[in-house]
């Protein structure tokens, strides 16, 4: 059943890039298993000092696999996407390492987490300005730190920060970060607002007339922030819906619009 469910979520077109970075870990050896959509869209790019008028619409399709061991998690991934520039086709596949320092839960002050990923961007996905990619093959290294804040038995709220940098097969390295602050009511339902920037070192403005392969080379930020809201069912599934929007753009599509859905299935060993 297991090797019949990794190949269902590894192979069908369903998802974003959705990585678990936050400083907690989910259950000891239970499957984290995750089908997500997410849509994109925007009218316009920012190419330094001007905005180009440019429309589109694209879809981003994602399976994931998550399991926990003490204080270690690996997360692997595989995103198909349909943009204005191409049609459906793969995307990125990742894997992710994590390693729990610190753990409130038990304890400490905090809980800390230091992770890395390695990702390989697909030919189509790197020479589109939709994607924030910058190589053909990636690596990421994160530190993430949080606290929560209990109420009987689990937590009523959180709040988490992951920061990192990022360097490419080619082009200058990247910078990132994330926070959020989640509300949890009764392990059934919970809500979640965050803000997200990317920041990439390089030295050229975005031109959209010419040949793109990647943002490697480019100076360009962007800062996007959002809502989630997550329902648990009776089978212990949680639904996740988000909706997020690009506050700030440069060298990179502006006043981008997000909606994502997701399904998140978990099972033990």
């Amino acid at each position: 059943m297991l090797l019949r469910l990794s190949l269902l979520i590894l192979c069908l077109p369903l998802g974003l890039q959705a990585i678990d970075l936050k400083p907690w870990f989910p259950r000891y050896l239970e499957i984290q298993s995750q089908l997500s959509y997410f849509h994109q869209r925007y009218c316009s790019v920012d190419s330094g000092s001007t905005t180009i008028e440019k429309s589109q619409k694209n879809d981003f399709y994602t399976g994931s696999l998550e399991l926990a061991y003490d204080d270690i998690c690996g997360e692997v991934e595989f995103t198909f996407s349909s943009t204005g520039r191409h049609h459906l086709g793969p995307d990125n596949a990742q894997a992710t390492f994590r390693y729990q320092v610190l753990d409130d839960v038990i304890g400490d002050f905090a809980s800390v987490v230091a992770g890395m990923t390695v990702r390989q961007v697909f030919s189509l996905s790197l020479k589109d300005i939709s994607t924030l990619f910058h190589g053909g093959i990636e690596g990421e290294a994160h530190l993430a730190i949080g606290k929560e804040f209990t109420c009987y038995n689990t937590w009523s709220s959180r709040m988490w920060s992951v920061a990192g940098l990022g360097i490419a097969d080619h082009g200058s390295p990247w910078i990132f970060g994330l926070s959020a602050f989640e509300v949890n009511w009764y392990e059934t339902q919970r809500f979640r607002v965050f803000a997200e920037a990317n920041y990439g070192l390089g030295e050229k403005n975005l031109n959209v007339f010419v040949p793109f392969n990647g943002y490697g080379n480019i100076l360009h930020q962007s800062i996007d922030v959002g809502i989630m809201y997550r329902y648990m069912f009776e089978n212990d599934g949680w639904l996740s819906l988000t909706v997020a929007h690009r506050a700030h753009a440069k060298n990179c599509p502006k006043q981008v619009n997000f909606f994502g859905v997701s399904y998140l299935y978990p099972f033990g060993l």
